[in-house]
């Protein structure tokens, strides 16, 4: 499953189509070994892994992200991940696709 999440902050909102990526299923990353403070810190207590990377939805269902980290200076990296042929809703998460961005 994926779903962008609030990130107010640095407001971006996934009511906009925007927010930070996150991930979860019995294919992602389930922790680190032997610290749970970092795992807490990545994975929320729903079991959403957040990647820190802030993404929105396009107009043909794919996620654009933007690469970020707050260690780095350098300007953002941008990548596209498109997913095709999904519905106006994704269907795991629930969240409307904007038909425009």
């Amino acid at each position: 499953m994926i779903r962008l999440m609030d990130v107010p902050e640095m407001e971006y909102f996934a009511s906009n189509g925007e927010g930070e990526v996150c991930c979860k299923g019995p294919n992602v990353f389930r922790g680190y070994l032997n610290d749970e403070a970092k795992t807490k810190e990545t994975i929320d207590e729903d079991g959403w892994l957040h990647t820190g990377d802030i993404g929105r939805w396009t107009e043909v269902s794919a996620i654009r992200c933007q690469l970020y980290s707050s260690s780095i200076t350098q300007p953002p990296i941008t990548q596209t991940f498109t997913y095709p042929h999904l519905p106006s809703h994704h269907p795991l998460s629930g969240q409307k696709y904007p038909s425009t961005i």
